[in-house]
């Protein structure tokens, strides 16, 4: 059985990055959509920021998730204490499956 450290380092590689979402708004369809993001600083949100018809533009990435270590070991400690455990599974599945 691995250690919590292993777990953290196992999310980490596994999950990094795949807890973001990026929304924005596009006005010439006046539809509101998001994509998943590899993170924040991802080449997707450049790409967004420089289009004309593209505003309220935001990347947001949830609370529980492996981004980096304090991050993961605080989402590490969640699931083994077992508080709000499955909230870090739905999310999971959620940004993970295609």
């Amino acid at each position: 059985m691995l250690e919590p450290k292993g777990y953290i380092v196992l999310g980490m590689h596994i999950f990094g990055g795949e807890f973001s979402t990026l929304e924005a708004f596009n006005t010439t369809s006046h539809t509101k959509f998001d994509i998943k993001c590899r993170c924040c600083a991802c080449a997707e949100l450049n790409l967004f920021k420089n289009l004309t018809d593209i505003k309220d533009l935001k990347c947001e990435t949830e609370r529980a998730n492996f981004d980096s270590l304090p991050a993961a070991l605080l989402t590490v400690f969640q699931i083994l204490t077992q508080e709000d455990w499955n909230e870090v599974l739905y999310n999971g599945m959620e940004k993970t499956s295609p």
